[in-house]
């Protein structure tokens, strides 16, 4: 490739924290936004909320009332191209298990994003950052 994130392998030290721990470079996928409930039948265990378009961050979650959640969408499609729509890289990420033991994880991602200009049906312009409103369809509670 001659854009975007370098496909190199990284070692990395499970056990290693603070400083040693932040300098990791390559995230291989998207970010998310996880809720843990406090009540109801999903008490305490972790729940997906919302997935991020390629390299980028979810930032800054905000509610308005409690039906909405706010996210800014940051740099999605940082230093990647975007104008090789359905290219995709595989890597095996070595990942640390909530039992503490390391596994192996296959990931197939896309190159780049261009995201948002891919909904909007502009698929040849660069991705923008963005803030997204999250509400349920039938319009109840958010949690």
């Amino acid at each position: 490739m001659s854009e975007g994130a370098d496909p190199v392998s990284q070692p990395i030290d499970h056990a290693a924290v603070g400083r040693a721990a932040s300098t990791i470079e390559g995230v291989f996928g998207n970010n998310w936004a996880f809720v843990i409930p406090a009540q109801g039948p999903e008490a305490g265990s972790v729940v997906p909320l919302a997935i991020g378009p390629m390299r980028s961050e979810l930032t800054g979650p905000a509610f308005v009332g409690d039906d909405t959640l706010l996210l800014s969408v940051q740099h999605p499609g940082e230093n990647a191209p975007f104008d090789r729509p359905g290219e995709t890289v595989t890597s095996d990420i070595e990942m640390l298990g909530l039992d503490g033991r390391v596994f192996t994880q296959r990931r197939t991602v896309p190159v780049g994003s261009n995201w948002p200009s891919n909904i909007e049906g502009r698929p040849a312009d660069p991705p923008r950052p963005a803030v997204v409103g999250i509400r349920r369809k039938d319009g109840g509670r958010l949690f």
